[in-house]
């Protein structure tokens, strides 16, 4: 009879026999040519994911268990050169299962506490008082989800606290950046990377795990940097921020995608916006990158990265 063990998602490989709690993601119901209905989705835990499938599969009712625990059991196969997991056994989990979150919840890299603690320095050192009391006032106002969620729904940094990571990169960057730059307005690059994402907190809907498990309507129909602006121009208005500085920052937050076919309002039309854009795109990547260096199994190339249109040399 086979045995089968838990077994984190990066240690996985083929022939392996699973069974254990892993969240449930991008569950989709398929057919084969023959109409037989199969389960295709990923399964993730603290450690990674991977794709999986269950065949023989007509269970809507897993369609709604996205971004929530499951407990599956199966076997590690491989298809197309890449780990996958086929499943036999999968239900939803439930009140009398004992799980241990950290185990399923990947986390950013860093500790919280801290990151916030020098965000808030960061701050501090914003010598324009408008600027500075924009972004306290965020902060304030939205500081228990700006501290926790991720920041996306994939791609990079979709684990909890991606977004404090993420912010707090950036405006070490542009702080670095402004040493070689010197003609950069400082305390507008660190607003303008403080705020730049601070509508994702609207745009995202989260699990109880606190993962993003889908787009809000108004993310979906509106996105985060026409929200993110809206938001700012209001909340400039409320303090009495000079209408310049406001739109300065509202053209930041509404350009930091850099071009329309990747989801930028306007293109970046000050050194300020450039730079935020150039950087955000930087930590983006190098996140992505990140993630496939400590997901690799063996050394040599891997299969081609979506998000970077190309394959990967791990060495």
């Amino acid at each position: 009879m086979q045995k089968y063990d838990y077994i984190p998602v990066k240690a996985m490989k083929a022939d392996d026999a699973v069974e254990g709690f892993f969240l449930l993601k991008d569950p989709a119901l398929k057919a084969t040519q023959s109409g037989k209905k199969y389960l295709q989705a990923v399964l993730a835990d603290a450690t990674g994911q991977i794709d999986s499938i269950f065949w023989d599969c007509e269970e809507e009712s897993l369609l709604r268990c996205a971004g929530r625990p499951v407990k599956v059991r199966g076997n590690i196969t491989e298809y197309n050169g890449k780990r996958q997991f086929t499943i036999s056994l999968i239900r939803e989990a439930n009140d009398q299962d004992k799980i241990d979150l950290t185990k399923l919840v990947p986390v950013a890299p860093i500790n919280p506490q801290q990151t916030l603690s020098q965000i808030v320095d960061m701050i501090n050192s914003i010598q324009d008082k408008d600027y500075r009391d924009l972004c306290f006032t965020f902060l304030e106002r939205k500081k228990d989800l700006f501290c926790c969620i991720p920041a996306a729904k994939a791609v990079h940094h979709a684990f909890r606290y991606g977004l404090l990571m993420h912010t707090f990169f950036l405006m070490c960057h542009a702080d670095h950046m402004v040493r070689y730059y010197p003609f950069l307005d400082r305390d507008l690059l660190l607003a303008g990377a403080f705020c730049h994402d601070i509508a994702k907190i609207e745009e995202f809907s989260f699990s109880s795990l606190g993962l993003v498990s889908s787009y809000s309507d108004q993310g979906q129909l509106l996105g985060h940097l026409y929200m993110g602006a809206r938001a700012l121009a209001d909340l400039a208005r409320e303090l009495n921020v000079p209408e310049e500085k406001s739109m300065l920052i509202q053209h930041m937050l509404l350009s930091h995608h850099g071009k329309p076919e990747y989801g930028a309002c306007v293109i970046p039309k000050t050194a300020e916006a450039q730079i935020l854009h150039m950087l955000d795109d930087l930590d983006a990547k190098m996140e992505i990158y990140r993630e496939t260096i400590d997901s690799a199994q063996t050394k040599g190339m891997t299969e081609k990265i979506w998000a970077l249109d190309t394959k990967v040399y791990i060495h």
